[in-house]
């Protein structure tokens, strides 16, 4: 089999970011596989997170919301990091009561290599924290049988 042929990017680049150096890792080894050219990962905390004033035309956060000590701080960070007419997309899992947060904790920390403290809140709780640092609700999708939600929120132009 050849060497995989290199795809023209669909986007000028992508700033990748996580705070698990073992999540870098394995998207260092897809990346070098899919030869992609045009991302930059990092090793970075969003809560900390800070690209002194630069403005992104997309911003995606997924499994990340409900591990958040602040989720409202960190989405009016995004917000504000947007350019007008920017949207955040992102997946959440939205746990109800039949999550128990010891379990999603070890869960996690068995893939991560730590234990995670986990919020929990419903689809309509992660849109009221949206809306109220000035994003609409473009789209928002929850698959069945599922505790995750698609949500993607624009901010207005």
């Amino acid at each position: 089999m050849g060497a995989a042929k290199a795809r023209p990017p669909f986007v000028k680049h992508i700033h990748a970011i996580d705070v698990s150096t073992k999540m870098l890792e394995l998207a260092e080894v897809k990346v070098k596989a899919a030869t992609v050219s045009n991302l930059t990962l990092a090793c970075a905390d969003i809560e900390k997170f800070s690209e002194n004033g630069a403005k992104y035309d997309v911003i995606m956060g997924h499994a990340i919301l409900h591990l958040l000590d602040d989720k409202g701080a960190v989405i009016a960070m995004v917000y504000n990091m947007l350019k007008p007419g920017g949207n955040f997309v992102s997946s959440t899992v939205c746990m109800g009561t039949r999550w128990s947060p010891l379990r999603v904790g070890l869960i996690l920390g068995e893939n991560l290599g730590q234990l995670l403290t986990v919020r929990y809140f419903s689809i309509e709780g992660i849109e009221q924290s949206l809306t109220d640092v000035g994003f609409t609700i473009d789209h928002q999708w929850a698959p069945e049988n599922s505790d995750a939600v698609f949500i993607v929120a624009k901010k207005q132009a």
